[in-house]
């Protein structure tokens, strides 16, 4: 059972599951493409640092110019 961690709107959702005691986590784009992250290696701060950063940037927005 996925249990829904965050969402973006319609640009992506973070979930996660705990098949063997080891949480892993599923992040649906937009785009259909579904990307996965064992617990193990990465925390839950580090995928939401991960999906913010890439909808950051997809989105175009360079604020580094100022």
């Amino acid at each position: 059972m996925r249990v829904l961690v965050e969402s973006y709107g319609t640009d992506a959702r973070i979930f996660y599951d705990r098949p063997f005691g080891y949480k892993r986590y599923h992040v649906e784009w937009s785009d259909g493409t579904v990307q996965m992250f064992h617990g193990v290696w990465y925390s839950e701060q580090d995928v939401r640092k991960k999906v913010e950063t890439k909808l950051f940037f997809a989105k175009g927005d360079d604020y580094s110019v100022v």
